[in-house]
């Protein structure tokens, strides 16, 4: 489902860009921030996954936003003065996300229009 090389890879280098962007003295903070991101993705790969095997009601998708709110309000608390870089730190880490999506084309070619 994922390309778990191209996803870690990509995060990485985001995490440093986080790093060099706010500076090392907020070490803790951007640690604490970029785990709960990466917490939240998965939160949303799994609620997902449970979506698409047939499940109606996933708690992982309720859970993601708890997440994302409570990373999201530590940030604006810890460094307030770096929240719109952690805002576009997010959007880059979704956008990792999306690109290291793999797709399943026998799924594909068994619809049958």
């Amino acid at each position: 489902m994922i390309n778990k090389r191209a996803y870690w890879t990509l995060s990485l280098i985001n995490f440093a860009l986080l790093l060099f962007l706010t500076t090392t003295a907020y070490l803790w903070e951007d640690l604490a921030f970029f785990l709960g991101i990466l917490l939240n993705q998965y939160f949303l790969i799994a609620g997902t996954a449970a979506l698409v095997k047939g499940k109606k009601k996933s708690f992982f998708l309720v859970l993601k936003f708890f997440v994302l709110i409570a990373v999201f309000a530590y940030a604006a608390r810890a460094m307030p003065e770096n929240l719109i870089i952690c805002v576009s730190i997010y959007t880059f880490q979704l956008i990792i996300l999306a690109i290291s999506i793999k797709r399943d084309n026998k799924k594909i070619k068994d619809i049958k229009i």
